[in-house]
């Protein structure tokens, strides 16, 4: 048997191992039962997705590209922060809500946990 080669470019492996956590952690939640387990990693990678375009689009970093990945914002700059109390959305805000409004997550029902 023969194993398989992966190479995932450094992103990608960040998110497959914040998916992998998010998916155990419903596992040991007991959210995973038996013949449900693609629905839960498909569910698992789209909110570690999420959460990576978010930092992505928060965090300002010095290398402004990084193995040939493209800045979060032209020239590497970091969104804007908002004020608070202000009702004008941030670029930061508008990024957010973009990555919360992709395609829903199913919504599953727990076993009370």
């Amino acid at each position: 048997m023969t194993k398989p080669d992966i190479t995932l470019e450094r992103s990608k492996g960040v998110v497959s191992e914040m998916a992998a956590g998010i998916y155990s952690a419903h596992i040991v939640r007991g959210d995973v039962r038996d013949g449900e387990e693609t629905k839960w990693i498909e569910r698992s990678i789209r909110e570690a997705v999420r959460i990576a375009k978010t930092v992505d689009a928060s965090i300002e970093t010095d290398d402004t590209s990084v193995e040939g990945e493209a800045s979060s914002t032209p020239g590497g700059e970091a969104p804007a922060p908002r004020v608070e109390g202000s009702t004008e959305k941030s670029e930061l805000d508008a990024v957010i809500e973009e990555a919360l409004s992709g395609e829903a997550p199913p919504t599953y029902g727990t076993n009370g946990g």
